[in-house]
């Protein structure tokens, strides 16, 4: 040890300057001790270096008794003088009071003030009652807790889980399988749901007529009972008369009449009464009968009391003709399609009579009624023997259509074969459409395509048209995708995206068998065709949105031709109209003569293409 600026140059030295400390720091606490009592015991026996630091901690507080004290501090202000420049003069500055801190000028907090407070529990730990007790959690490994003292509490900002409940006891649930979201619907799904609602009661397409004025009562009755009257006096057709064209649609009948082989073509349509019209088309009659079940008796006309049947051709195409329109009522599909085609074809044959549209040189007595099919119809051996049965029976009950009640309806249904009558036919529409299209001058040869929107059925063809005089439907199929099926599948909920999907796969169907390389494959495949395809769209149903936008759509894939939308002669009809609605009707007052020779898709052989096969290589190992 030594003094400050002192060295020693041994231990010799060394001993001797602490024995002089330690006299001189004897004296010290000799004359401490006669001032004031002890507050410390005598170490002094037990430890010699005790005095040495007793003596330089007084040597310190000498040292900073007898330091200069501090100057003020000097601060400078600055004055204005005047004359442009400024003095700058200096401010004693008072010493800041020791209860303030030099670097901000404030005052000291109390002792007590300088104590943390408690922090408040965190919002985690405020468990609710029924949460069981937290527990003391336990220390890391590896570092002891001080006894006394707690661990550091928990920052309030910090995330701590909940405590959870006691588990409770869970009674045995049995085991059931997942709920799972059921599977959006497809098109399958669409048609299947469409056919049952149509077989089960086809859906109401338009609003009907309640009641009928009395001056239009008397003109449909006097029309039907002269019909009926003209049936049971000439029940053999007349080789000269003329032809009635039966266009029998699920939502409307359209009547047209012609008299072949005369010059000038005469054709006229027959005119509904404007309580029955079906859109407002006044040659359009609404495809629904009216029953009694007082009397039994059925009606073309509404009247107090009587039910109005409707959907019957929808019924049979869905494949429920034997089934009860309604189920209160004992009366079936095909039993009130016979009723209804036997009143309108005497209603027909009486308006024919009394006003002669053709004139009064005409034929009075008729030759043929067609009665129109569609393709596929035909080519489906049950439905196309259900409207040879209809029309047997219609025929039977036209001499009685004055007075038609359900059980002469059920008689001759049941009596009747499924042998057409003398001067009865059924036509399949697409010749009838064909038929009309041809005569028009724009018409030409080659391949087709023909899309028939009505209110219940899509009927999609393709055919080949031969010098205007042969067709060859290659490929032909009919489906409930009209109008009326539209709005069934929007009143139960299916959306339109779904609707036009199964349009669309229908016409698929078509077309891709169509081109099949067995089938006509130079007359529709895009790489094998010379010709564009023609495509004609006929049927009220085509105005609807999602039917407007299939046709819309197919157009640019079948080539560059116009969209042809053939109508009757402008002659057929005398009241402003859609004429185009009466292209079918138009088409069935043909003759069997005149008509185009037609081969169904059964009749159609399929054939054997070398052109359209694929080509193969020969190796040479293959010779």
């Amino acid at each position: 040890m030594a003094k400050k600026s002192q060295s020693f140059g041994s231990f010799a030295d060394a001993a001797e300057a602490l024995k002089k400390l330690k006299d001189k720091s004897g004296v010290a606490q000799h004359q401490h001790r006669a001032a004031s009592p002890p507050a410390k015991p005598d170490l002094t026996s037990s430890n010699e270096f005790a005095d040495i630091e007793a003596a330089m901690m007084k040597k310190a507080e000498q040292q900073a008794a007898t330091s200069p004290i501090k100057p003020k501090r000097k601060e400078f202000e600055v004055q204005p003088t005047g004359r442009g420049r400024p003095k700058v003069v200096p401010v004693e500055a008072a010493t800041p009071p020791p209860n303030q801190i030099k670097a901000g000028l404030l005052r000291k907090r109390a002792p007590e003030e300088r104590k943390k407070p408690e922090p408040p529990p965190p919002i985690a730990e405020q468990t609710s009652p029924l949460a069981s007790p937290t527990q003391n959690p336990r220390a890391p490994k590896g570092k002891k807790t001080v006894k006394g003292k707690s661990r550091l509490p928990r920052k309030p900002n910090m995330v701590v889980a909940k405590a959870k409940p006691p588990p409770q006891p869970v009674a045995a649930i049995p085991a059931h399988p997942a709920t799972t979201a059921p599977p959006p619907p497809t098109t399958k799904h669409l048609l299947e749901r469409i056919r049952v609602l149509f077989g089960e009661a086809p859906p109401p397409i338009e609003a009907r007529p309640q009641r009928t004025l009395p001056w239009v009562r008397n003109g449909v009755e006097e029309c039907v009972a002269r019909g009926a009257e003209i049936t049971r006096r000439q029940a053999e057709p007349d080789h000269s008369g003329y032809i009635i064209g039966c266009d029998f649609g699920t939502s409307s009948i359209k009547l047209a009449v012609r008299q072949p082989y005369r010059a000038g073509n005469p054709t006229a349509a027959r005119p509904a009464p404007n309580l029955l019209q079906s859109n407002r088309h006044p040659y359009l009659w609404q495809s629904v009968i009216w029953f009694s079940p007082d009397t039994e008796e059925f009606s073309l006309l509404p009247g107090k009391g009587k039910v109005a049947l409707e959907g019957f051709k929808a019924g049979i195409l869905a494949g429920g003709g034997g089934m009860r329109i309604l189920p209160d009522l004992p009366v079936s599909r095909n039993e009130a399609a016979a009723a209804f085609l036997a009143l309108q074809l005497a209603h027909c044959l009486g308006w024919y009579a009394t006003t002669e549209p053709l004139g009064s040189d005409a034929a009075s007595n008729f030759l043929a009624i067609n009665i129109g099919i569609p393709v596929a119809a035909q080519d489906d051996t049950k439905t196309y023997r259900d409207f040879r049965h209809i029309v047997s029976a219609a025929r039977a009950l036209m001499p009685h259509a004055n007075c038609l009640t359900h059980n002469k309806v059920r008689e001759c249904y049941q009596a009747s074969t499924h042998e057409l009558p003398a001067g009865f036919d059924l036509i399949p529409e697409l010749t009838a459409a064909i038929s009309g299209y041809a005569n028009e001058p724009y018409a030409r040869d080659g391949a087709h395509i023909l899309i028939d929107v009505g209110a219940s059925t899509l009927d999609v063809v393709a055919f080949n048209l031969v010098n205007r005089e042969r067709v060859a439907a290659f490929a032909a199929d009919v489906n409930l995708l009209g109008a009326a099926a539209l709005d069934a599948a929007r009143s139960d909920g299916f959306p339109d995206d779904l609707f036009r999907r199964a349009c669309f796969e229908h016409y698929d169907n078509v077309f891709k068998y169509a081109r099949h390389p067995r089938v006509a494959p130079r007359n529709f495949d895009a790489t094998l065709r010379r010709n564009p395809v023609q495509l004609i769209a006929i049927g009220g149903g085509c105005k609807t949105s999602v039917h407007k936008e299939l046709i819309a759509r197919l157009h640019p894939t079948l080539g560059d031709l116009k969209i042809v939308r053939p109508s009757p002669p402008e002659h057929m009809t005398k009241l402003k109209c859609d004429a185009s609605r009466l292209l079918l009707a138009y088409g069935l007052t043909s003759d069997i003569p005149e008509q185009l020779e037609l081969r169904r898709p059964s009749e159609i052989p399929q054939i054997n293409d070398q052109q359209s096969a694929p080509i193969t290589f020969i190796s040479k190992d293959d010779v």
